[in-house]
């Protein structure tokens, strides 16, 4: 447990954020009638009896200051698909409702398309609370919208809330996968037997890549399966699967971690080989870190964290051909099919890569 007995705000924003919190829009009308809004990630029940809620906006916050005019609001619960909503409205001086669709509550705030339940409100009263306001709002109305999992604001990063289950759920995509995995075994089998080096097959599922096979070396004692693992899509991981899909699935993934711009541009290079040739190798001074990482995603489940952790070790333990010592280096190899006809389509082939 790390303890401290001094803290400065950003130590104070890194504790707090492993608290996840749900992300909301506040609408209202303003008095010349235009709808205005602001992002809120502090909304909270607080009374039953009255009906009462409440959310922290920043003092300083101009957006506020247009929605403190109005004499009601409606708060709009995000849902987990709503992520590029919430950074529209973040963006302070645009226009926040561009291309956005909403019908009135009945206040005659808006009430936007698409949120998980949206909860209309008179203002009851606003305090200060240091650099920020504690605004109470009186319930009116409210209702549900779309019944999906609402968005989440966790560690720096978005997402949504998943459910534990008794089971894993199968996709035809996962079945033609294994099925694969299982016709390439004998030739697997006999890679493992040549190289000395562990084999395994991943494929890409959704936002993650799951090693759905694992071969061992007969002259290496066997170690603990990576069967089931399942990492991260997060760059410059899984640059075999994403160099043959398209450039706006490209972007999308490197912005994701906000890969630096140096990096952005040898990733690109990268793929670019891997379309060429076919195939794709890379050096590790050391796997250690990145299996402990696994094990702790395999625990607890994926956070941003977490991916933030990997795509750095990713980044400083693999590539250094030049500078590192044989010796203490290990290898993995990518193979993917020839480059599709179609340049937008997803590789069909299951990846295979060589571990020692």
């Amino acid at each position: 447990m790390q303890t401290g007995t001094t803290f400065d705000d950003n130590r104070f924003r890194e504790v707090l954020g492993h608290l996840p919190t749900g992300v909301v829009v506040i609408t209202a009308l303003a008095s010349d009638g235009r709808p205005v809004g602001m992002v809120v990630g502090s909304f909270t029940s607080v009374s039953l009896d009255p009906p009462l809620v409440a959310f922290l906006p920043a003092r300083t916050s101009s957006s506020f200051a247009d929605l403190r005019g109005a004499s009601t609001f409606c708060v709009n619960v995000l849902s987990a698909k709503q992520e590029d909503v919430c950074r529209q409205f973040a963006v302070s001086g645009s226009d926040k409702f561009a291309g956005i669709n909403w019908a009135p509550a009945p206040s005659g705030a808006p009430v936007l398309d698409g949120v998980v339940a949206w909860i209309d409100c008179e203002f009851e009263r606003v305090d200060e609370a240091g650099d920020h306001y504690i605004v109470l709002g009186r319930v009116k109305n409210l209702g549900t919208g779309v019944p999906t999992v609402p968005l989440l604001f966790f560690q720096g990063g978005y997402g949504g809330f998943a459910t534990k289950s008794l089971s894993m759920g199968a996709s035809a995509s996962m079945l033609e996968s294994l099925a694969v995995a299982d016709r390439a075994r004998d030739d697997v089998e006999a890679l493992a037997a040549d190289v000395g080096f562990e084999c395994y097959a991943q494929v890409l599922k959704g936002q993650d890549i799951v090693v759905v096979a694992s071969v061992h070396p007969p002259s290496r004692p066997v170690q603990p399966s990576r069967v089931g693992m399942v990492l991260p899509l997060v760059p410059p991981w899984g640059e075999a699967f994403m160099a043959w899909l398209p450039e706006r699935e490209q972007d999308e993934w490197l912005d994701r971690l906000r890969t630096p711009n140096e990096d952005r541009e040898r990733i690109l290079d990268e793929m670019a080989t891997v379309r060429s040739t076919g195939w794709a190798m890379t050096v590790w001074r050391s796997l250690a870190d990145i299996d402990r990482i696994s094990d702790v995603i395999a625990e607890h489940g994926h956070t941003p964290a977490s991916a933030r952790e990997l795509a750095r070790l990713f980044r400083t333990q693999a590539g250094l051909v030049a500078r590192s010592d044989p010796r203490r280096t290990s290898m993995a190899w990518t193979a993917t099919r020839p480059k599709p006809s179609r340049p937008s389509a997803r590789p069909s082939s299951t990846p295979a890569a060589v571990w020692p």
